[in-house]
């Protein structure tokens, strides 16, 4: 008797524990313009998407990283998500758009956008960078809320990978060098047989 107590004990708390912990959302970095074979001055933008159609959110907070030698935002139009009141447009930091933030008490549900960000590739980009979303590190907002559990919910997050244009076979500067010297010993001797 006390080991089928016991059992059923161990079973309950697993199921408890279980419920603080369900598959919860998606946010993913959706590109809307080329982020292969940028150069110096391109833009590129990007969608924030939410995906909770699992299970709903109460709210919570995410932050965007990239290298701020790489890129600089230049412009953020946020979307309404849930209550006004509880929304919150990011912080422009070095390198991190922080503090990201959507809730409603009636919860967020199914699919949607956050909103749009731009970004100017600088000339000290290298040849590739990645933007990463995340939970909210500084915790201005926290991370996202079941709206069943009201536990902290397992949110799956997705960036990109932004790439430099390669050059096209570009001549060398010994080559370029030989190719002119020899135009220019062509020209001499041409010259040479027509004043002969």
């Amino acid at each position: 008797m006390k080991k089928f107590i016991k059992h059923n004990s161990l079973v309950a708390i697993m199921l408890f524990i279980a419920s603080f912990t369900a598959q919860a959302g998606l946010i993913t970095l959706s590109p809307t313009s080329a982020v292969t074979d940028v150069n110096t001055g391109d833009v590129i933008s990007f969608e924030v998407l939410y995906d909770f159609d699992t299970e709903g959110a109460l709210g919570g907070g995410f932050d965007i990283n990239f290298d701020a030698l790489s890129l600089a935002v230049s412009s953020i139009v946020t979307n309404v998500v849930g209550d006004p009141l509880f929304g919150r447009a990011p912080d422009t930091l070095a390198g991190l758009l922080s503090g990201w933030a959507a809730g409603d008490f009636t919860g967020i549900f199914g699919t949607g956008s956050f909103g749009t960000v731009t970004m100017e590739v600088l000339s000290t980009f290298g040849a590739t960078t990645d933007v990463t979303v995340g939970d909210n590190a500084n915790l201005i907002a926290g991370p996202f809320v079941s709206v069943s559990t009201f536990a902290p919910m397992n949110v799956d997050f997705t960036g990109f990978t932004v790439t430099r244009a390669t050059a096209t076979n570009p001549v060398s500067a010994p080559g370029a060098i030989l190719l002119m010297v020899l135009g220019l010993a062509g020209l001499g001797l041409r010259r040479r047989k027509i004043v002969r």
